[in-house]
């Protein structure tokens, strides 16, 4: 970082490479003969990982009635198509634990990821898939634990400002960094080779582009990403304020009706956090 200002560029940061046990995974994947059975065997391989994705897997607001107990059962819960995408997560935020991070932002990913796979199943316009919308929630604010690992020092004062100055996390990144966690974590996904529509999410999910008409299915997701993160964010679900000043709108495009966005809030509010 420069001595003479607090900002920073992507090349300050330590963006890290792919896991082996990520490797792997893709690799297996390529296999014609892949199973769930080989690719459980493969993350197996990596007891830390495979701690954090049966935690992330068994945490209040996944529950289904039936507790996981096997990688299998994880994989079989978001398809195999998001194995990669949900192993890397695993990575990033097992690195994030054993450095002491700020746990309450594991607990954010997992409650937009929650409502954002519930949300997905009210989208009237559009068909959105629960294990995507479950993939791009856990994926969204990823660039954060980056940011956390990479730069604490500056990670815990842009946290402070935000909270003094009741501002959004990424407003306060890039007033005091002159980045902001979207273009960090974006980095880390076109690093990792994160299937593309993840790369888009975690790119433009503070975006304030409406489109009504035209809309991609990254635009969609985004959406959908940006009405559960605000939901989470009021719900006391993390440490900052939403920027959210469009949600109506964001409604309306994905033909979601308040009274079931209010539903979902509920629900995720009583479901409350997991001790990760």
């Amino acid at each position: 970082m420069s001595n003479t200002s607090n900002k920073i560029d992507l090349d300050d940061i330590d963006i890290p490479g792919r896991p082996d046990v990520v490797l792997k995974v893709i690799a297996m994947l390529e296999d014609e003969y892949c199973s769930i059975a080989k690719l459980e065997k493969v993350i197996l391989e990596d007891p830390s990982i495979t701690a954090v994705l049966l935690k992330i897997s068994n945490a209040p607001l996944f529950m289904t009635g039936k507790s996981i107990t096997t990688v299998a059962e994880s994989i079989m819960s978001i398809g195999i198509g998001n194995v990669v995408a949900f192993v890397s997560l695993a990575a990033v935020a097992n690195q994030c634990l054993n450095s002491n991070c700020d746990k309450d932002i594991l607990n954010h990913l997992l409650a937009v990821s929650s409502a954002a796979s519930m949300l997905a199943e009210h989208v009237k316009k559009v068909t959105v898939k629960r294990e995507v919308a479950t993939i791009a929630g856990l994926l969204h604010d990823v660039g954060k634990l980056v940011l956390m690992i990479s730069l604490p020092k500056e990670y815990t004062k842009t946290k402070k400002h935000a909270m003094e100055e009741k501002q959004a996390f990424f407003q306060a990144e890039e007033a005091l960094l002159g980045t902001n966690h979207c273009m960090v974590g974006g980095a880390l996904a076109h690093k990792w080779k994160l299937p593309h529509i993840y790369q888009q999410v975690i790119m433009k999910h503070h975006d304030a582009t409406i489109k009504a008409t035209g809309l991609s299915n990254e635009d969609i997701l985004c959406y959908l990403i940006r009405i559960a993160d605000k939901l989470v964010l009021d719900a006391g679900i993390g440490m900052f304020i939403s920027a959210e000043q469009d949600l109506p709108d964001r409604l309306v495009c994905l033909g979601i009706e308040e009274a079931v966005y209010q539903d979902i809030s509920q629900k995720i509010v009583k479901a409350g956090t997991i001790d990760i």
